[in-house]
């Protein structure tokens, strides 16, 4: 993973299932020091122009003991300025096992950045538990970009008892030029909207349910399409392939969009035969290319 990390935070955690930030005066008490069994750190990379880092998650046991092959969970917060209300964000895996070193990592896909102008939007953060031991680390989130889709038929429940079509997001990873050939490699996110806690990656064999007596649903089919130019001609469409190894991963080829002068990509998204929709449209823009440049992200 190519990270340029920048927050890192490696302290005593407490010994408490609601955990502390690394401002908590519970650091200093000499009683939750002595309980603590683990000392627990999070850090995260570089967050690319749209929105993507990795965020990894190290555990060790102060007697010495191995924790590998253990469970940890790693949960995003953002407490928004205006509402003060708390939202999550998409994530490749909350739910992770650590290795033979105590780390794991996974993909945080953020839908907004900590400021937006001079106008801060929130404070986000990561919490990462343990064993009954948690640590909280704020962070600063510059960057972020996403395309927004929505369900027609596919509904989910809201905290004030209403449904709500379900939102589905896609991210850009990565925009590789290959000199071979001169094409464009895209990989892309997809995320599904359970709650304003919870998103999904979205992928065939995937179960989503918006909970509250509503039914679930079981992807069977899904299909993420991508055209550059001249979109009335069926033909120039080309449909992402699954990731094999990340679940709601895709990827395909494109043009050289240097070349092309084209910065975005033309998408579609249908799941179980639905088209999902912006707007009116079942097309939406999809930007890959930032400012001209490469988009990249470092790749977990």
């Amino acid at each position: 993973m190519r990270s340029s990390l920048f927050a890192v935070v490696s302290l005593t955690s407490l010994l408490t299932a609601c955990g502390g930030d690394s401002n908590s005066s519970h650091d200093k008490d000499s009683t939750a020091e002595t309980q603590a069994r683990y000392d627990i750190s999070i850090t995260a990379s570089e967050v690319s122009d749209f929105g993507v880092s990795d965020i990894t998650a190290t555990v060790i046991a102060k007697d010495g003991s191995s924790v590998e092959g253990q469970t940890i969970t790693i949960t995003p917060n953002m407490l928004m300025t205006m509402s003060g209300m708390t939202h999550g964000t998409p994530m490749s895996e909350t739910e992770l096992t650590l290795d033979e070193n105590g780390q794991a990592t996974t993909t945080a896909y953020y839908l907004m950045p900590s400021m937006m102008g001079d106008n801060k939007m929130g404070d986000w953060s990561m919490n990462a538990t343990f064993d009954g031991e948690s640590v909280t680390q704020a962070l600063e989130v510059m960057k972020a970009g996403h395309t927004r889709l929505s369900g027609v038929e596919d509904m989910i429940m809201k905290m004030d008892g209403n449904t709500e079509e379900r939102t589905y997001y896609v991210f850009t990873r990565s925009a590789h030029l290959k000199n071979d050939d001169n094409m464009q490699h895209i990989s892309l996110f997809v995320a599904g909207k359970e709650s304003m806690h919870d998103y999904a990656p979205i992928f065939i064999g995937a179960t989503l349910t918006s909970g509250m007596n509503m039914a679930d649903l079981s992807i069977t089919q899904m299909a993420l399409d991508l055209c550059l130019m001249s979109c009335d001609d069926e033909s120039n469409w080309k449909t992402a392939e699954a990731s094999v190894e990340s679940e709601g991963v895709y990827s395909t080829m494109l043009p050289n969009m240097m070349e092309t002068a084209m910065g975005s990509a033309h998408i579609r998204l249908t799941i179980n035969d639905e088209a999902k929709v912006n707007g009116e449209s079942t097309i939406a823009e999809l930007k890959l290319l930032s400012d001209g440049s490469m988009s990249e992200h470092g790749g977990h």
